[in-house]
C-alpha cells in the first residue's frame, strides 16, 4: 500500500510580491462543515481534505471539500470526533492509494493522551467512512501528548509525541507501537525525515542545531547517532526549530528556524557534508524582522523552489530560490495576510497538487471568521 502525505518528500533586504495568482476557495462556516482548521490539508483525486476544531461536538472534525458545478466548492464533513476516538485532530495527515486517512489528535481516546487513526474511504463517496483508532497513546511506554501527525515510510508510520519519536508497525491486523528513541533535552522537529535505507533523520536543538540519524538493526533495536555537529561552519547559526528536514539527492539536509541568522529573526539552513567527511553548516537566508519574522512551518520543495510560512503579519507564504547571479538566495512573497485578509489569518499549513498549485488552511478568518482554504498558482 502506497502513501501520500502532505509533507516531506536567502536572499535580498525586501521580499517582493510575486505575480501568483491567490483564491479563496473555502470558508468555514462554525456548521457540520466544521471550524478553525488545525491540520495541513491534502488534495487527492481533485478533492481536499483536512480537519478542524469544530464539528458536531466541537471535538473536530475530518471534511472534505469537492468541486461543484458552479466553480466553488461544497464541504462535506466525513466524521466528528466523540472523544472516545481522539479529539483535537491535528498536524499532518496521509492518504493511502485507496482514498483512505490517517492522522492523530492532540487529547482525548482511551487514557486521553491522544490517538492515531484511519478514516476508511467507502466504495460509493454517499455512504459513510469509518473511522479506525489505530492507537491510544498512553497505553505502553511512548508517554507524551503527540505533536505532529503522521508521516509514512517503508510500511510504517511515524511521529512525536511531546516525549518520544515512535513508530507504528502493522503486525497481524492491528498495529505494534515501537518507541525509536526518547526525545533529548532540546526541542525536535515535528515530523522525522527518511532515506531510501529507511534511515530516520530528525534536527536537534540543544546547544546548537544538529541532526540525529536512527538505524533499525536486525534485532529490531534502533541505534541513534548524532552525525552533525552544532554551529560548525556558521555564524549566528539557527535557533528554535519549527519544521522538519529536506533531504536532496546528495545527502544534503534544508530546514527552517524560527531563530538565529544575522538578524535573530530566523533563518534557512542547510547542512552537507564535505569531501572529507565533516558536515557544515550554511545559513541561505537570514530573516529581517522589519519584513520578515520567524518562519513557523516546514519547508517544503516542488519544481526548484522552496516554500514555507512566515508569522510576521500572523502569517505569510513565501517561495525561494538560489539565485543564478547572487550568493543571497531570492524571496518572493506568495500570500500576505497583512494585505489579503480574505484569506484569513493564522496559516497552519499547505500542500500541492498534481500541478504544483499550492493550497493551504487558515485557523481564523475568511468570509464567516472561522477559518478558510486558500490556493495560490505561483
Amino acid at each position: 500500500m502506497k502513501i501520500l502525505t502532505a509533507l516531506l518528500v536567502l536572499a535580498l533586504w525586501q521580499t517582493p510580491a510575486s505575480a501568483a495568482s491567490v483564491t479563496v476557495v473555502y470558508s468555514f462556516t462554525n456548521g457540520s462543515d466544521g471550524a478553525l482548521p488545525l491540520g495541513t490539508p491534502i488534495v487527492y483525486r481533485g478533492s481536499i481534505y483536512g480537519t478542524t476544531d469544530g464539528g458536531k461536538a466541537s471535538l473536530g472534525n475530518i471534511y472534505r471539500l469537492y468541486p461543484n458545478k458552479s466553480g466553488g466548492f461544497t464541504a462535506v464533513d466525513l466524521h466528528d470526533f466523540t472523544g472516545s476516538d481522539g479529539s483535537a485532530p491535528i498536524g499532518n495527515i496521509a492518504v493511502d492509494t485507496n482514498g483512505n486517512l490517517y492522522g492523530v489528535t492532540e487529547v482525548g481516546g482511551a487514557h486521553n493522551l491522544g490517538t492515531a487513526w484511519e478514516l476508511v474511504r467507502p466504495a460509493n463517496l454517499a455512504d459513510p467512512w469509518a473511522l479506525q483508532v489505530l492507537w491510544n497513546f498512553g497505553t505502553g511506554a511512548e508517554l507524551g501528548l503527540p505533536t505532529g501527525g503522521l508521516v509514512f515510510n517503508n510500511g510504517s508510520f511515524y511521529g512525536f509525541t511531546d516525549a518520544c519519536l515512535f513508530r507504528l508497525l502493522p503486525v497481524n491486523g492491528s498495529y505494534q507501537f515501537q518507541v525509536v528513541a526518547y526525545n533529548p533535552p532540546g526541542s525536535v522537529s515535528p515530523l522525522p525525515s527518511f532515506d531510501s535505507a529507511g534511515n530516520v533523520y530528525a534536527a536537534v536543538i540543544d546547544g546548537g542545531l544538529y541532526i540525529d540519524r536512527y538505524s533499525l538493526s536486525s534485532d529490531g533495536t534502533w541505534t541513534a547517532t548524532q552525525i552533525t555537529q552544532p554551529g560548525v561552519g556558521a555564524t549566528n547559526g539557527p535557533v528554535g526549530l519549527t519544521g522538519g528536514l529536506l533531504m536532496d539527492s546528495t545527502g544534503a539536509f534544508y530546514g527552517v528556524s524560527a531563530g538565529g541568522g544575522a538578524y535573530f529573526a530566523g533563518t534557512i539552513y542547510k547542512m552537507s557534508q564535505t569531501s572529507s567527511g565533516q558536515w557544515l553548516t550554511s545559513i541561505l537566508r537570514s530573516f529581517n524582522p522589519a519584513n520578515e519574522y520567524a518562519p513557523n512551518y516546514t519547508l517544503f520543495y516542488s519544481k526548484a523552489r522552496y516554500y514555507g510560512i512566515l508569522s510576521l503579519n500572523q502569517s505569510e507564504v513565501f517561495q525561494a530560490y538560489a539565485s543564478a547571479t547572487s550568493k543571497q538566495w531570492t524571496v518572493n512573497d506568495l500570500l500576505d495576510a497583512g494585505s489579503n485578509s480574505t484569506a484569513g489569518t493564522n496559516y497552519v499549513g499547505f500542500t500541492f497538487d498534481s500541478t504544483g498549485n499550492i493550497y493551504g488552511a487558515s485557523a481564523q478568518g475568511g468570509a464567516y471568521g472561522y477559518g478558510a482554504i486558500w490556493k495560490i498558482v505561483p
